[in-house]
């Protein structure tokens, strides 16, 4: 037998659904990016999952080490992208390992590529 898939992919929000649960926020976030991507493969187009996080790594390997509300605002001043997307995709980066995050003084959340 399989292992079951973690939380936080489309495997783990169908498993919520058939067992009648309500889908946790990681496994939500999964369905949606699978779902905009299908979405946008059927038009022929690219998936705008996969634009914030090359926007992302971009500002970050330009500026630097950053907090999550400087980022959201250098991106917004260049782009057309809601501070909402931009936050979620931060937060996956973070999750799957292609940006360190840290806390500092002020509890502020700050950013950055992970070259390792």
């Amino acid at each position: 037998m399989k292992p079951l898939k973690p939380c936080g992919t489309t495997a783990a929000y169908q498993r919520h659904y058939l067992n009648g649960e309500t889908p946790c926020d990681p496994c939500r976030a999964a369905k949606a990016v699978d779902r905009h991507t299908r979405y946008w493969k059927a038009k022929g187009g690219e998936p705008f999952a996969n634009t914030a996080p090359r926007i992302i790594t971009d500002h970050l390997e330009t500026f630097g080490a950053m907090s999550i509300q400087e980022l959201v605002w250098l991106i917004q001043r260049r782009h057309d992208i809601k501070d909402e997307t931009i936050h979620r995709a931060v937060h996956r980066m973070i999750a799957d390992g292609r940006l360190l995050s840290v806390k500092d003084i002020e509890g502020k959340l700050i950013v950055e590529v992970d070259d390792g």
